[in-house]
């Protein structure tokens, strides 16, 4: 399969979680016009219609609950490796995850904005 085709199977067959943030996650990415793909951890890959990889995002139910140790872990590791990489909930706004640690806010349309 090419990257394209691959593409076109994901956008048909994407279907959003069960768990209400995550769906409410999916359909901000679909209505941005971009993909989501739940693959359970990190809770949503998000690409771009061409196939890049635009964003790892770890869904949390609100503010307040903070990444497990293992997904910090994961996530900083990743950033280390400049995979942009967020923490989102839905009462809240997009957090990037850097490789040190620390976080910072990103624009709502971070992840889905096309560079």
């Amino acid at each position: 399969m090419t990257c394209t085709d691959l593409v076109a199977y994901a956008a048909k067959t994407a279907v959003p979680r069960s768990n209400e943030h995550e769906f409410a996650l999916c359909k901000l990415v679909k209505d941005a016009g971009q993909i989501p793909v739940a693959i359970g951890w990190p809770d949503l890959a998000i690409f771009a219609m061409d196939g890049t990889l635009k964003a790892l995002v770890e869904v949390k139910p609100n503010t307040e609950r903070g990444l497990k140790a293992q997904q910090e872990l994961m996530l900083r590791g990743l950033a280390a490796l400049n995979v942009p990489c967020f923490r989102w909930s839905p009462d809240g706004d997009f957090f990037k995850i850097h490789a040190d640690g620390t976080t910072g806010t990103a624009s709502m349309n971070c992840p889905t904005s096309t560079p």
